[in-house]
């Protein structure tokens, strides 16, 4: 006898609606939808694939919340809701969260005095200087390292030191049919004075990606969670997110050592494509930092962005399928997982509890911890 569950239908429009999808299309997929809300089991989770949401979500009595406790900063305002994608992978980030929290207090782990250090009103430089202090490196670091990637990987490792859990993912957990499209989230952090928890969209381009890690960063240093979409690189028009990108950009790109560089004699083509090589930055970075130091105009600034935005539009870091358990480390983080590892070892987490908190089990969870 083939098991069949009922399918709330309310959960059904709701979903169509979000992705704008044809009804005609899904009825036709499934004709019996439109006599009773019951499918088997196998119908419902490709129903689940087609519609872009969770399959718990097919049994919910009524439509999810999509509002999340931290503020959500958009670039071209708060004109549509959160994406219910970035909603889930949020609350994964939260659980992971509390349960490490409570594992680093329990063993007595010191708080982390940077977090929250500073606020609104201090100095740039000040924060800049402390930044710098904390990780490790010297103004104009990125000009030292031979590419982006190595970049990146210098600056999530000396984060990771800090306990900062940084992530990279475009998906929700390990279901590739739950997307974090680029336009709907760059990134978030959560703030906690035990362990922040970053999340960079792995979707997005290596150069964005590094200016997201940047902009967070100092979120941390001023003790404030928030999600961003940031449209291209451009910050919300808030206080708060403003002075993180300014922050951001002085960190990566300072200003003295970027007018040395600038080269007058050069047309702005040429100076945005030598200084983002030696700075390991976007071309748009180096565009924005021209602009804030007066050496192009808004008309120019502003015809390259709407050039770059129209070359960009709706393309996305192709991930290329790697090797899963060197993905998995970047989808859970290296240093998340190393606590992890002690947890169970040490009999502080058990296995079913360490599947939850990873989204892994059985051999493939065991064969992940033997590479940390």
């Amino acid at each position: 006898m083939t098991v069949r569950v009922n399918i709330n239908p309310n959960i059904v429009e709701w979903a169509l609606n979000k992705i704008s999808a044809s009804k005609e299309e899904i009825y036709t997929l499934f004709p019996k939808l439109r006599e009773e809300p019951k499918l088997t089991v196998k119908q419902a989770q490709t129903l689940a694939k087609k519609l872009k949401i969770p399959f718990g979500y097919l049994f919910l009595p009524a439509p999810p919340e999509t509002s999340i406790d931290i503020p959500f900063f958009r670039t071209l305002g708060e004109s549509s809701e959160i994406d219910t994608n970035v909603v889930e992978l949020i609350k994964i980030f939260q659980q992971r969260q509390t349960w490490l929290r409570e594992y680093l207090k329990d063993n007595y782990y010191p708080k982390l005095d940077f977090v929250g250090k500073y606020n609104i009103n201090t100095p740039d430089q000040v924060i800049i200087d402390d930044i710098y202090k904390t990780l490790g490196l010297k103004r104009g670091w990125t000009l030292y390292s031979t590419n982006r990637s190595v970049v990146i990987s210098t600056l999530i490792e000396r984060l990771e030191e800090q306990n900062i859990i940084v992530v990279f993912n475009s998906v929700v957990g390990n279901n590739n049919n739950l997307k974090i499209p680029v336009s709907a989230c760059r990134g978030f952090v959560l703030i906690d004075e035990y362990a922040p928890f970053m999340f960079v969209n792995s979707a997005d381009w290596p150069a964005a990606q590094l200016f997201t890690i940047a902009h967070e960063i100092v979120h941390i240093w001023l003790g404030k969670s928030a999600g961003f979409d940031y449209d291209f690189l451009m910050p919300a028009n808030d206080p708060l997110e403003t002075k993180c990108d300014r922050i951001a950009a002085e960190f990566l790109v300072p200003k003295d050592i970027f007018l040395e560089m600038w080269k007058n004699e050069l047309d702005f083509d040429k100076n945005l494509s030598h200084l983002s090589r030696k700075f390991k930055v976007s071309r748009l970075v180096i565009a924005r930092r021209a602009l804030d130091l007066r050496l192009i105009t808004r008309d120019e600034f502003f015809a390259f962005y709407r050039h770059t935005k129209e070359a960009l539009r709706g393309k996305e870091n192709k991930e290329t399928g790697g090797n899963f358990y060197a993905t998995q480390q970047k989808r859970l983080s290296r240093k998340y997982l190393y606590y992890i590892k002690n947890a169970v070892q040490s009999g502080n987490l058990l296995y079913r509890e360490a599947y939850l908190l990873t989204g892994l089990k059985g051999k493939t969870f065991n064969e992940l911890l033997k590479k940390i």
